[in-house]
């Protein structure tokens, strides 16, 4: 696995997720696989960081060859590990660590409890009064919930699904779309409006490829358990967009209540833009077998733009996408619904 670099911590907010590490003592993997602290945080070497970040050319250059620096830092032993990874969407990486950070940055303000917490985006607020804990809430998602971190309010929670600026997808449809899926493609080839080929030999093999992205629209309530679960709406949560960084939760003394900057909040389908709604896609990957009988392709919910803007590769089609009144011309027109 590569090692942390400058260029990586350029990418979301990979520097304050590096920065909030080294200053709560939290371990690193380094390349010999050992997991260890870095040296005490010294906050003028962070301030360096940062302006190395930032493009200073002369702050990357003490980053890079000072020998007192390097050792505080030694970003080219730390292994680039998941929490430093992939784009936000479905899953886990960087996502999970976007949690972590929001979780530790709202309880490293909760000085005292029960506490209201509001995040604001814009005009728009979503408060919670009497907040005694947050809780990360990422792994259960059994019986289709969506929360990723739950406000502890008195014997119950308030459930919050997290999304970083640039998610491109909702969730991973392995199971779900498998057979509309197998159904959509069978009946897209035999009307000739895609090429299902397999993978040369000379190119890997085994796999077939799809020579366009195919999307279809989805229904309402396609959208909304996608979107808010059986979790957000029900117990009056939000799903909340932000990639979080330093400085997005502070103390108003003045109203008494921690105040989160995010970007977007949602918490009915109507407040989702219409390019960042639930879409049903197949497309390439290579060894994924999201359709057994297509083996190479796999099937997702991204959000709209994805299909609208999706630029095919070099002699591809543009991707093909099923509009909701086409739906039952594939016998598809009812709710794809979770067993």
């Amino acid at each position: 696995m590569a090692s942390l670099s400058l260029a990586e911590l350029q990418k979301r907010n990979n520097i304050d997720i590096f920065l909030n590490k080294w200053k709560n003592g939290d371990e690193f993997t380094f390349t010999d696989k050992q997991q260890r602290t870095l040296p005490p945080y010294h906050e003028a070497t962070a301030t360096i960081l940062r302006k190395a970040v930032k493009g200073d050319a002369k702050a990357a250059r003490l980053i890079q060859r000072d020998v007192v620096v390097q050792k505080l830092l030694p970003l080219s032993k730390i292994q680039k590990t998941s929490e430093f990874g992939s784009r936000g969407g479905a899953g886990g990486g960087a996502g999970v660590a976007n949690e972590k950070f929001l979780i530790d940055m709202l309880k490293s303000h909760m000085v005292t409890t029960p506490m209201t917490i509001a995040f604001i985006a814009g005009s728009k607020q979503f408060i919670v009064n009497d907040v005694l804990d947050v809780q990360g809430a990422g792994t259960n998602t059994s019986d289709s919930k969506k929360s990723d971190v739950n406000l502890i309010v008195g014997t119950t929670s308030i459930p919050l699904s997290l999304k970083q600026e640039d998610a491109g997808g909702w969730e991973s449809s392995d199971k779900l779309f498998r057979d509309a899926g197998t159904k959509l493609i069978d009946a897209l080839s035999e009307a000739e409006k895609i090429d299902v080929t397999p993978r040369l030999a000379s190119a890997g093999g085994g796999d077939v490829i799809l020579n366009r992205v195919v999307a279809m629209e989805a229904t309402v309530n396609e959208q909304t358990v996608t979107a808010f679960g059986s979790d957000i709406t029900v117990k009056k949560g939000a799903i909340i967009v932000r990639t979080f960084k330093n400085g997005d939760v502070s103390y108003n003394a003045k109203k008494n209540r921690l105040e989160v900057q995010v970007s977007e909040i949602y918490q009915t389908l109507r407040d989702i833009p219409e390019q960042k709604k639930p879409t049903w896609v197949i497309r390439n990957q290579r060894g994924r077998k999201s359709l057994p009988k297509y083996p190479g392709l796999r099937t997702e919910m991204k959000i709209a733009k994805y299909a609208m803007s999706t630029t095919a590769r070099v002699g591809r089609f543009p991707p093909l996408v099923i509009k909701i009144e086409e739906r039952g011309d594939y016998e598809l027109s009812g709710d794809i619904v979770r067993s």
